[in-house]
């Protein structure tokens, strides 16, 4: 008589256990930062400076794609932070070439285009436009177009 006792609380215990996993709440995940969150609030230093046509930089006679080893270390040091106002500064790294000079180099203002594939830095009273060729919150790659002596060139720059 005891086991037709027990077996309804059994039952009743065994479905409390399963209402209970079954309405256990799922693992919420953040959403994928944008990529105004990953542009901002990094101070992003030049890294890589590529070329396209090559050219003969140093006059030596060689044809050359890679930029960065032609930059001074105290060149490549300097970084720019875009910040969430749309503003954005480049600023001296911890190495200026000529001890003398502001540690501010450029302020600007910025913006994405509607489908944020492009940025737009506006400073000096030029305006850049950048194709975002890649971008994660550690790095960014932008391809940007200049014409010169009737020659269109493709810079692409490696930002960390």
């Amino acid at each position: 008589m005891t086991t037709n006792y027990l077996r309804p609380l059994l039952w009743s215990a065994l479905l409390v256990g399963l209402t209970v996993t079954s309405c256990k709440e799922e693992d919420k995940t953040d959403p994928p930062p944008t990529r105004t969150e990953m542009l901002t609030g990094n101070n992003w230093t030049r890294t890589r400076i590529e070329i396209e046509p090559a050219i003969d930089i140093d006059n030596n006679g060689t044809q050359e794609n890679n930029l960065t080893p032609y930059f001074a270390a105290c060149d490549l040091d300097d970084f720019m932070n875009l910040k969430t106002d749309k503003t954005y500064i480049v600023e001296e790294g911890p190495s200026k070439c000529d001890p003398n000079d502001p540690q501010i180099i450029e302020t600007g203002v910025w913006t994405l285009n509607s489908d944020n594939t492009r940025i737009a830095l506006t400073g000096g009273g030029v305006t850049t436009d950048v194709l975002i060729k890649s971008i994660s919150s550690s790095q960014w790659i932008g391809e940007e177009k200049f014409v010169d002596q009737g020659v269109t060139y493709t810079l692409t720059t490696t930002y960390n």
